[in-house]
């Protein structure tokens, strides 16, 4: 018999496998969870099959609660607290789920050297890439200044409308503000507005220009003097790039599909 690590391997588990109640660890079924709900594997996969117990003695996952239909407005990591997805069958069908980000369950890892994840249920690619980075984001995501953040939240909606009607090929909204903290003596905050394009994208960027600077408009009605720049992914240099944090709309990259490769945060 192998390693830890080998036998989760063999029984097929990986980030992102889906099982059932029934197929629950036994230090899961131990805790509350809701009735005939569905679980998916959290931890990297790396980590869920290292060889040593010792290391990695914990293994997690996330409850995924069946509803009836999905609402938008928690699908591609809008909301902080609560993510809509579908789970999909091999029978073509797809289940709709609920997941909230306090419903994570911790358990014993070797537990799953004797279970084996669900082979009718799966989470697509996407999905998994849409789950990974909507948990991310509860621990990293860029805390902008609280005077900036003010000015921004009375247009917040209108902002996530113009997002969502972007080319398929911005990859992610990128701000800088200048000063950081706080706003200048005579109440000004500098923004520079950097959309990333996809390098695959071959299409009209000044449909895309013309997008970003209606974005950047809207900053501007509310005091945030905004400048916006619209450039492909590679041509972008570090040095500049760091200075830059993601504006926290992460469905504007993920409703691509296939999706694109993203870049960092900042």
């Amino acid at each position: 018999m192998g390693n830890i690590g080998e036998q989760i391997e063999s029984n097929g588990w990986r980030q992102g496998k889906v099982f059932n109640d029934e197929e629950l660890p036994a230090s899961v079924k131990s805790q509350q969870y809701h009735a005939d709900s569905l679980f998916v594997i959290t931890m990297q996969s790396c980590d869920l099959v290292h060889y040593q117990l010792e290391d990695e003695p914990y293994a997690e996952c996330i409850e995924c609660q069946r509803i009836e239909e999905i609402d938008g407005n928690y699908t591609f990591a809008k909301n902080l607290r609560r993510l809509h997805l579908s789970i999909s069958h091999i029978d073509g069908t797809e289940q709709p789920v609920e997941i909230l980000a306090h419903r994570i369950f911790r358990f014993h890892r070797e537990e799953l050297a004797s279970i084996i994840p669900s082979v009718e249920q799966y989470l697509s690619e996407k999905g998994l890439k849409t789950l990974v980075r909507w948990l991310a984001s509860r621990y990293d995501r860029p805390a902008f200044p609280a005077e900036f953040n003010d000015r921004l939240r009375p247009i917040t909606g209108k902002l996530k409308g113009k997002a969502t009607k972007m080319s398929e090929a911005v990859t992610g909204l990128y701000i800088e503000t200048i000063p950081m903290e706080n706003p200048t003596e005579e109440g000004e905050f500098h923004v520079n507005l950097l959309a990333l394009v996809s390098i695959d994208f071959d299409g009209d960027m000044a449909e895309i220009e013309a997008n970003v600077k209606e974005y950047a408009d809207l900053m501007n009605e509310v005091g945030l003097e905004t400048m916006a720049v619209v450039r492909k992914e590679n041509a972008v240099p570090v040095s500049v790039f760091r200075r830059f944090d993601r504006l926290d709309f992460d469905y504007l990259s993920l409703r691509a599909d296939p999706t694109h490769s993203l870049p960092p945060d900042r």
